[in-house]
């Protein structure tokens, strides 16, 4: 019989790298996807945010998903925050060449 489970402090830190990790990749996924698709000129600001934020739900919700998979609590955290970081530079560089930042 194999045993399966966290000790309490790695289901709470997992649960932490997932609700919160997950939305600061959100928002990140979301700055991301809204200033490619305002740089690129395929929408409006209001349009690709709208958009980009109901998308943002999902990765949240993937992120949770990747927070209790991972085989080892560091590397959910390296696969959710470092996700986020990917997505924070992604969204800084296209609304920098938007205009918009």
């Amino acid at each position: 019989m194999s045993k399966f489970g966290f000790s309490r402090r790695a289901a709470l830190a997992r649960t932490l790298i997932g609700a919160l990790g997950g939305y600061v990749l959100a928002i990140s996924f979301m700055a991301a996807g809204s200033g490619v698709l305002l740089a690129s000129g395929m929408m409006r600001r209001a349009d690709a945010v709208v958009g980009t934020g109901m998308l943002a739900f999902l990765v949240w919700t993937i992120a949770l998903l990747v927070a209790f998979g991972a085989a080892t609590t560091r590397r959910a955290a390296a696969w959710v925050l470092g996700s986020a970081l990917g997505f924070a530079l992604i969204g800084w560089a296209s609304l920098s060449l938007a205009g918009v930042a």
